[in-house]
Order: C-alpha cells, then structure tokens, then sequence
C-alpha cells in the first residue's frame, strides 16, 4: 500500500490547488504591471508635451530677441533645486534661460536638427543622472528659432512604478493566502463524506450499526447503496 504525502488524495487536491493559483496570481501579476507600466509612461509622456507646451505659451522676446518668461511655469518643482525637472530654452548651441531648478548645471543640446512644429523625444544625461527630454522648436516675433527643452529625472517614473509593483506584489499575495486557504477549506469539506464512510463502516464492523447511511451526497450516494446491498447479500450467504 502506498504512503506518503503523495497517497492522500486530500494532499494532492491541495496542493494542486495552490499550484495553480500561484501560477495564475503570478500571470495576473505580470499583466498588471505591463498594464500599468504602459499606462504611467503614457500619462508621464503626457504630461511632459503639456509642459512643453506651456512652456512655449510663457515665451516672449524683447526687442533684442532674447527670450523672457513671463510667470512662472504652474508646476513649482520648476522652481525648486534639484526636483527632477527642468526646463531650458537655448538657440544654436547657447543656453539663453532655463529653470530655476537646474542649479548650476544644464541640459545636453543636441545637434540634430529638429523640423518646426515636431516634438521629439530622447533619453539623455542629465545635471542630476538620466533625463527624458522632450524639445521643440520655436519662433516668436520674427526673432531666430528657439530650442526649447523639458527634462524629467527618469527615476521620478522608475519610482512610482517601483512603488506600485510593491503594493500589487502584497496585495496579490494576501490574494493568493486567501485563495489557498479557500481552496483548502474546499477540499477538506468536499471529502469530508469519505471520512464519514469510513466511520461508518467501522459502526457496521463492530455491529453497531446494520447499514450505512442514506444521507450522502448525491454523487456518493450510488456507491453506499451499492455497499447496501453488498452487506445484505453477505448477511443471506451466512444465513
């Protein structure tokens, strides 16, 4: 007869069970933070080209040309030193203003021509580490064209998506206990007819009883029937 973990019939629905979930809370898992990875780079990337564009809206020029803000931008992390954002206006190559919140560094300016009304987009060194960079050209009161530049630290998206994997990791594995312990439960209420077969057979063993029961479930009920008549066909054979 076998023993062991892997003769119980309970044992093997069980972990079965657990098997499965872990696997589908695991794939589930997955999907979800591709699902939200896509969806928090698509609202950075839009947020970012609003930026841009607010930024050209608040560009003026003076009669020598140069450029002037005329308020400040509505985001304040502009305006505040190493925040992770940052702006910078620049025409061939010279930096003419840029956020407050670059310090003392700048951003990179890159020699790739850029056409008039495109918003381009590129990962780059930035004063504080690696920047997304959104640039566009423009032209304001006849004066030469512009380069306009806005900068986002890369970890500013890195760790909202690191923050939202952790909350979805705990949450998923509260799940899959819960899940687990319900598949659990499950089993050892849906084989719980067997024990009671057993306990009454002992009873019709030890004389105690004469028959089984006829209480079962349905999908058991068959069998002790069966069993039944199993006990009155020995009990004539003895008579």
């Amino acid at each position: 007869m076998k023993t062991g973990f892997f003769s119980s019939l309970r044992a093997r629905l069980v972990l079965g069970g657990v098997i499965w979930i872990a696997i589908g809370v695991t794939i589930a898992g997955v999907f979800i933070a591709a699902l939200f990875r896509e969806h928090a780079t698509q609202l950075f990337e839009a947020d970012m080209r609003g930026h841009l564009d607010e930024l050209a809206s608040l560009i003026d020029v003076d009669p020598e040309g140069n450029p002037r803000i005329f308020r400040q931008s509505s985001d304040p992390r502009f305006n505040a030193l190493n925040s992770g954002l940052a702006w910078q206006v620049s025409r061939e190559g010279d930096i003419l203003i840029k956020s407050t919140s670059q310090g003392n560094g700048s951003l990179l300016i890159s020699v790739t021509p850029l056409p008039d009304a495109v918003v381009r987009s590129e990962i780059m060194e930035g004063p504080r580490g690696t920047m997304a960079v959104y640039e566009r050209m423009l032209s304001v009161g006849g004066s030469a064209p512009m380069r306009l530049q806005v900068a986002a630290d890369i970890a500013i998206l890195e760790t909202l998506l690191t923050s939202f994997n952790f909350a979805l990791t705990f949450s998923l594995a509260l799940l899959a206990i819960a899940l687990m312990a319900a598949a659990s439960l499950q089993v050892v209420g849906g084989l719980r007819p067997m024990s009671r077969l057993r306990e009454a057979l002992a009873a019709i063993k030890s004389g105690r009883e004469l028959h089984l029961p006829r209480d079962f479930p349905s999908e058991v009920q068959p069998l002790i029937d069966d069993l039944n008549s199993m006990i009155d066909l020995n009990k004539q054979m003895v008579q």
